[in-house]
């Protein structure tokens, strides 16, 4: 169980250092580079290297997935909203596949309006298997194993693509550090002017100053 320390707003409380329980949990656990579930995180590197293919030419796909996945956002029907549409695995291979992309603005209705999502999702299927379901939970493993096979309408069935530990999983930090910094780079400069974003990026990307520095003076660089 991880404590969390009480303080007030003034009081200098800092980053945990290395070593700490609270950075043993993040290490751990995946950082996510899309808006999406982090076990969903797979198929966007599978779908987007099957799309040069047009979702025409497609008769259906096959998700060969974990039990969490399939109980969690293995969804038909009618997807009502963005918190719909970024819990449904149908979703969020249907649009990397049509548009090459999956962005928090690919959740909203000006893009879900496109007919095409709809009657892609509806050709998409998902089945268990027990294997990667015990890999999910396997401590020494935490995968987020995923398999995704295309057939094509003319009887083509494409070589499955089968992601195990997408980029940001434990097993490949090394590898994703940079797109995670990209990520946070990006979203800084939605909401921040430039001499802010400079003084947030400095602090973020210096650990030995970030360690040191109290939370509510890191928190204070994120006032507009």
């Amino acid at each position: 169980m991880v404590s969390v320390p009480v303080f007030t707003v003034n009081s200098a409380v800092r980053f945990p250092p290395v070593g700490d329980a609270c950075t043993a949990f993040l290490t751990d656990a995946l950082t996510v580079f899309f808006f999406a579930a982090d076990f969903v995180t797979a198929f966007f590197f599978a779908a987007f290297a099957m799309a040069q293919k047009s979702a025409e030419d497609i008769r259906r796909i096959t998700i060969r997935t974990h039990e969490a996945a399939i109980r969690i956002i293995d969804k038909k029907g009618p997807l009502n909203n963005p918190a719909d549409r970024d819990h449904c695995i149908q979703y969020m291979v249907a649009v990397p596949l049509l548009f090459g992309r999956l962005t928090a603005a690919d959740y909203e209705d000006s893009v879900a309006a496109d007919p095409r999502i709809d009657s892609l999702c509806d050709r998409i299927t998902c089945v268990e298997d027990p294997q990667f379901t015990r890999d999910y939970h396997d401590p020494d493993k935490r995968s987020i194993a995923n398999g995704l096979t295309v057939e094509l309408n003319d009887g083509t069935k494409l070589p499955e693509v089968v992601v195990e530990y997408p980029i940001g999983h434990r097993r490949r930090r090394q590898e994703g550090m940079p797109v995670l910094v990209e990520k946070f780079r990006t979203n800084l400069a939605r909401r921040f002017p430039p001499k802010q974003q400079k003084a947030i990026l400095d602090i973020s990307l210096d650990r030995g100053r970030l360690e040191i520095l109290p939370v509510n003076e890191y928190v204070d660089l994120f006032v507009i």
